[in-house]
């Protein structure tokens, strides 16, 4: 019963963090496919080969104690701690990986961990990354895609033409936005397309070719997306192209990466196929003082994080900088102060 007691706590130590994500801030930075991360996590535990009820009810066996999961619990609550105290959600949401592999160890032993790693590593797709490196890693994608646009248009002798990030062809304009990117739509996919590989019976070898073939495969359905777009803008007008059909485009992808993912899965050869029947044994129980102090360390990593005033008062309308970029290429910011000279000096 203790077991369940841990479980409890730990998901009600969580519970602030995950209000905050499916409140908005995924929302913010229009991480939406991780509002569904969870809840395919929590079903592909269980789904696991006993069920979720023998699962639970498993202990750790002796040869179990030399275990690395001590030092992926301690850890993965001091970096809770330290990310609820200053305000930085990124660090606190990634804690949850550290701190489920430790308790899975401790509490059911190391078969348990190696059973439920992708379930818990798929977590990782919910963490939501700061906004100044999505626009590190955004801005060179757009590049990309509008240089790439141009030239293959140009090579079917349509009349377009590129200044940065600002692509024109008949006579109308389309710039290049962070949807534009594909960065956001390519996590989608990644996190789709590696459900899907999770869950089929193949080889080995079949698997990490189809994981290969996840991202090429987002970022050419990202690209016929704008090379459509742009025709469509051509022919019919921006106003057509920046209707509906801007938004329905955004399914090329998806169509694209499944239909290559089938395709890719029916010419592989699978070759031998050795499905390993993963189960966790019964064992001797968890010792009294492992549950004590786990629901000590728990509880003390609540009262820090809760209970004791932040040692700073952050408010929600100052962007650290995290969040925004101060230095893209030869680019750098400045802050307002400095650049109104307003300081008190």
């Amino acid at each position: 019963m203790l077991n369940y007691l841990i479980l409890a706590i730990t998901a009600l130590l969580y519970s602030p963090i995950f209000s905050q994500l499916y409140r908005g801030r995924w929302e913010m930075i229009d991480y939406t496919h991780a509002y569904y991360i969870l809840p395919i996590s929590l079903w592909l535990i269980w789904r696991t080969k006993k069920g979720t009820a023998t699962f639970f009810s498993v202990a750790v066996s002796p040869r179990e104690k030399k275990s690395l999961s001590p030092f992926l619990l301690l850890p993965g609550l001091l970096l809770f701690i330290f990310g609820w105290r200053w305000d930085y959600l990124s660090i606190s949401t990634f804690s949850l990986i550290p701190v489920l592999f430790g308790l899975t160890g401790l509490l059911y032993g190391g078969q348990a961990v190696k059973t439920l790693t992708f379930p818990i590593l798929y977590l990782l797709f919910l963490v939501p990354p700061p906004m100044g490196i999505l626009d590190s890693v955004t801005l060179p994608m757009r590049h990309m895609i509008s240089v790439l646009t141009e030239i293959i248009l140009k090579f079917f002798h349509y009349p377009i033409s590129r200044e940065g990030l600002l692509l024109s062809i008949g006579g109308h304009q389309l710039y290049m936005g962070e949807p534009c990117s594909g960065f956001r739509s390519l996590v989608t996919m990644l996190a789709l397309g590696l459900l899907y590989v999770y869950l089929i019976k193949s080889s080995t070898g079949k698997k990490l070719i189809l994981v290969a073939a996840i991202v090429p495969l987002a970022l050419l359905g990202n690209l016929i997306r704008v090379i459509t777009l742009c025709l469509v803008t051509f022919y019919f007008g921006a106003a057509v192209a920046q209707g509906f059909f801007h938004y329905f485009s955004g399914a090329v992808i998806f169509v694209i990466m499944l239909l290559g993912l089938l395709g890719l899965e029916s010419i592989i050869p699978s070759g031998t196929i050795s499905v390993k029947t993963s189960y966790i044994s019964r064992a001797r129980k968890v010792s009294p003082f492992t549950n004590n102090l786990l629901i000590i360390l728990l509880a003390a990593t609540a009262l820090l994080s809760f209970a004791v005033p932040k040692p700073i008062d952050v408010s929600p309308d100052i962007l650290s900088r995290l969040e925004i970029p101060y230095r893209i290429g030869p680019w750098q910011g400045k802050d307002i102060a400095q650049e109104l000279n307003l300081n008190d000096d």
